[in-house]
């Protein structure tokens, strides 16, 4: 799945935004895919609740274990703004920039609908959080990096209701990993507002960015949310990559 790859990309291009040291050279193209399948296991569907999810979440700790971020599991009962409640787990590691002057959180969510594998939405967006969390972790960029994999956000954004309620950090800025389709490249769809600098300085790394106003105005109309609706409405500065192409698949 080329998709994976791309938010990878898009990722880890933000996360080394303001960092000179980085040259965007050798990265790790096949790792992405081979973490989404690892994550994935059997591929059976994994709601918030359920026995599947919480196999995939310790595959997705040990992965944060092995490329040297290890993360702690949080757990609290929650409800989102669509009124379903659940219990919901987090999984927040954060590697230490080398001198930093603020925190980057970098989010995805690991829960599926019922009737999905989640391979897209959003196993693609996890896969590719912990790949930037392995070349950071060898590599700090200048600012700390929060990497968090939230769960019940097909519920009604249950996990980040949870997890802005209880987070002391300062975020500088949040970036969501997303899928509306099955392929295509990472598109900058939605930012905070009087986010023009934060734009250029996230997409001057990138070697063919995708973006338009266009795509927000369309989104805003859509019946759609996002965990990055919840820290926007927080007032924390955001962007949200998703790739959308195969829709119909």
């Amino acid at each position: 799945m080329r998709a994976v790859l791309a938010v990878f990309l898009a990722a880890l291009v933000v996360v080394f935004a303001a960092d000179v040291r980085y040259g965007g050279a050798s990265l790790p193209a096949d790792a992405p895919r081979a973490t989404l399948a690892r994550i994935l296991g059997d591929g059976a569907p994994h709601p918030t609740g359920s026995p599947a999810l919480a196999a995939m979440r310790a595959r997705i700790a040990e992965v944060f274990r092995e490329v040297g971020a290890p993360a702690e599991e949080r757990s609290t009962n929650a409800c989102g703004r669509y009124g379903a409640c659940a219990r919901v787990h987090q999984l927040v590691a954060r590697v230490r920039g080398r001198d930093s002057t603020g925190t980057i959180a970098l989010v995805a969510h690991a829960d599926a609908v019922g009737a999905s594998g989640g391979a897209s939405d959003d196993g693609a967006g996890v896969a590719a959080l912990l790949e930037v969390a392995r070349v950071t972790a060898k590599a700090p960029p200048r600012n700390d990096v929060l990497f968090v994999v939230l769960e019940g956000e097909e519920l009604g954004l249950i996990g980040a209701e949870a997890f802005v309620a209880h987070e002391t950090s300062e975020l500088r800025v949040v970036i969501n990993l997303e899928a509306r389709g099955a392929r295509g490249p990472a598109q900058l769809f939605q930012t905070s507002r009087a986010a023009g600098a934060l734009v250029a300085l996230a997409t001057r790394g990138m070697a063919r960015p995708v973006g338009s106003s266009l795509f927000s105005t369309i989104y805003e109309r859509m019946p759609n949310d996002t965990d990055l609706t919840v820290f926007l409405d927080h007032g924390y500065a955001g962007l949200n990559f998703a790739f959308s192409d195969g829709v119909e698949v």
